[in-house]
């Protein structure tokens, strides 16, 4: 009787009631009936021990990421881990293993509660505060780890959002919501004030972590009336933009404020 289809390219011995199969180049796990109870999806993957095994899936050519499945197919730990030995070390300590388990719960609560945070309209008092913003960007932190896998650029998107928001958020309470409208879109505008010109330079930073901003005050003159004329410029804005790991510049024109209220823009 055939209790395993002639549909694989291999099949390993039976190990914890699985044994593992291929079809090509990738790997699954079917029970003694011969029903798939992992699909065979995967890069790579080992047997069973304990009601768990590690599994791989390949990110760029010949380049693994590892993590933890059960039994059940269900994914326990992403696979985003570099190094089998971590996952291995995982399997070896039970405790160790709840733990890693218990903190990607948690970070997909949080993923889960941003987003819900997310879909408001910040420019709205009823919205969240600049405080409440900032303390999920900090709980953030603990997961972003620089593996840069697509779990990561999540995190670090939602991050990039969380600052967004806050920007807005700020904006709005300090100018009104015409005004950080305006703002927040990067529209220089005649009669500005110097803060307002800043506040849209500053637009071009958020989601940044490392910047380097050096508005400056080029030269001032007074005319006989007693006007004061001041020209501030950044020769140009440099800033390091970690989630695509390159280093970024922008030209930025030269702003003229007579009396303290932008009266000309130098492109």
């Amino acid at each position: 009787k055939e209790i395993i289809p002639v549909i694989y390219d291999e099949i390993g011995d039976f190990s914890d009631g699985l044994a593992r199969v291929r079809k090509g180049w990738d790997y699954g796990l079917i029970d003694k009936t011969g029903k798939e109870i992992i699909p065979v999806i995967y890069d790579e993957i080992d047997y069973f021990s304990n009601g768990y095994a590690a599994f791989a899936q390949e990110v760029a050519s010949r380049e693994f990421r590892w993590g933890i499945i059960d039994k059940t197919g269900k994914i326990v730990l992403d696979a985003k881990y570099k190094e089998k030995e971590k996952i291995l070390n995982f399997l070896s300590d039970s405790k160790q293993l709840q733990n890693a388990i218990e903190k990607e719960s948690k970070r997909d609560e949080l993923i889960e509660t941003i987003q819900i945070v997310l879909d408001n309209d910040y420019y709205s008092d009823a919205s969240h505060s600049v405080e409440e913003l900032q303390a999920l960007i900090d709980e953030l932190k603990e997961y972003i780890d620089n593996s840069y896998g697509d779990e990561e650029m999540q995190l670090k998107n939602l991050r990039t959002d969380l600052k967004n928001a806050g920007f807005i958020k700020r904006m709005t309470q300090k100018y009104g919501i015409a005004t950080a409208k305006k703002i927040v879109a990067g529209e220089y505008e005649i009669g500005m004030t110097k803060e307002m010109v800043e506040d849209i330079l500053m637009t071009k930073m958020v989601g940044y972590l490392g910047s380097y901003l050096s508005f400056y005050k080029k030269s001032v003159s007074t005319t006989m009336a007693g006007t004061q004329i001041e020209t501030w410029e950044y020769d140009y804005l440099r800033f390091y933009d970690w989630s695509m790991n390159i280093a970024m510049a922008a030209k930025c024109p030269t702003f003229i404020f007579t009396n303290g209220k932008l009266t000309e823009i130098l492109r």
